[in-house]
């Protein structure tokens, strides 16, 4: 691309400018996991701020019985990728939901409500490393790893209205309940805000921002 289209394409853009980024622990309880009906997970912030976070899965088209469920899900994420590092073999799937953010107290900046995505990567390790998935295996506490990518909030949000950004949470905690019981997750996240919208003919994703550099 020539220098002057460059520009030209980067004032249309209108790169904002870095928020920094505010580290915070969290933990958060679902009823029943990701194999009990409306899967969700609701908890606070246990340092780095004040609030409340909150993970929803759309489980539409999933089998309502438990082992169903996981049988089924198994085989939709889990089954085909499988990650064969020795001494550290796993298999992987990949999980998308919503999630909701909302704080009476943390960093400048940080201060209200922001809604977006989150991407989560579950691992469940292949212990003995056969490919063969045992119940003992199952069983275990799996690494919920999860990024999170926001849009704009409505005006109301606080300090966070009209920005956007991404983050991450992760946690070591990972659960499959069977039959479908309390399940927790917590750990550490972090997130990263950008000031300024996209315009509403123009919603421009930071993975497109980013995308100019390449």
């Amino acid at each position: 691309m020539k220098k002057g289209g460059l520009v030209a394409l980067l004032g249309l853009v209108l790169l904002p400018a870095v928020a920094s980024s505010w580290n915070f622990d969290y933990s958060i309880i679902s009823d029943g996991g990701i194999l009990g009906p409306s899967p969700h997970y609701i908890g606070v912030l246990t340092s780095g701020g004040e609030g409340t976070l909150e993970i929803w899965f759309d489980d539409s088209g999933w089998p309502t019985d438990p082992q169903e469920r996981f049988d089924s899900l198994w085989v939709w994420y889990f089954k085909d990728n499988y990650d064969s590092i020795p001494g550290a073999a796993n298999w992987y799937g990949r999980l998308q939901g919503r999630f909701y953010l909302s704080t009476t107290a943390a960093p400048p900046g940080y201060v209200g409500w922001c809604e977006g995505t989150i991407n989560a990567k579950i691992t469940v390790r292949d212990i003995n490393e056969d490919r063969v998935l045992q119940l003992w295996e199952r069983d275990k506490q799996h690494l919920f790893d999860a990024r999170l990518s926001k849009l704009c909030s409505d005006p109301s949000g606080g300090e966070m209205a009209c920005e956007f950004g991404w983050g991450a949470i992760a946690s070591n905690y990972f659960s499959f309940v069977i039959p479908p019981g309390p399940d927790t997750l917590y750990d550490g996240g972090n997130l990263t805000m950008m000031e300024g919208c996209p315009s509403a003919t123009e919603q421009t994703s930071w993975g497109q921002i980013k995308a100019l550099y390449r």
